[in-house]
């Protein structure tokens, strides 16, 4: 759920499938990568994990972060170094 909830802003925008798979495939090992942190903080816990309202908030912060990354490249036509 909270990898879910981090695409809310990109789901409500953008019409199309293919920028979501993209925005998706860049930063889903990221999000994957925080969820396992935070699974192993609590020891296999995933009752604990499902409660961790950070969890949700790091994966909206994440997303939003590459989404409006994203948009300012196709909109300056610049990519970040």
């Amino acid at each position: 759920m909270p990898m879910a909830y981090g695409f809310i802003i990109a789901f409500q925008q953008e019409t199309g499938e293919h920028s979501l798979f993209k925005l998706a495939d860049t930063i889903g090992p990221k999000l994957i990568g925080n969820i396992y942190d935070i699974t192993d903080a609590e020891k296999l816990n995933l009752n604990a994990v499902g409660k961790k309202s950070r969890l949700a908030l790091q994966a909206l912060c994440i997303l939003d972060a590459a989404y409006l990354r994203r948009k300012y490249e196709q909109l300056s036509g610049k990519k970040r170094s």
